[in-house]
């Protein structure tokens, strides 16, 4: 047994957890002179902000759909039952919603700026993670 307690615990310890972590990564405020890219190969450094929101936003649709289906009963299915994909739908939106809420709040952050392309990155990551778990249970 974990710390957390069931696997239900786990799951939604673990999709709060991340959304909590998303959150205060895109609201700090940041600093003029952050350079996501100097960690990225060079071809990929003009992208390095994007990539994070998608990876981001990927990481949270796959954590907080895996805590709903636990929620709800759904074992195995996620993308395969009527059920597990209503779940998805849900996800997706809320957490797309979600992005656009975050971006629109970083108006307030010093240094930050609200970027439609954060917007997109963040919402074609959450879609890119709704289409693999859709395909993984085809």
């Amino acid at each position: 047994m974990s710390i957390f307690g069931s696997k239900k615990n786990q799951a939604l310890v673990l999709a709060w957890a991340w959304t909590i972590l998303t959150a205060a990564a895109l609201l700090v405020p940041g600093r003029p002179d952050d350079d996501l890219g100097r960690w990225l190969p060079a071809v990929l450094e003009p992208f390095a902000d994007k990539l994070v929101h998608a990876g981001l936003f990927f990481v949270l649709v796959v954590l907080t759909n895996r805590a709903v289906n636990v929620e709800s009963g759904v074992r195995g299915g996620e993308g395969r039952t009527k059920k597990g994909r209503a779940g998805l739908g849900a996800t997706v939106l809320s957490i797309g919603l979600f992005v656009v809420a975050l971006e629109i709040a970083q108006l307030w952050v010093p240094n930050r700026c609200v970027e439609a392309l954060d917007i997109v990155a963040g919402l074609v990551g959450a879609l890119v993670a709704a289409v693999l778990i859709v395909a993984k249970y085809r």
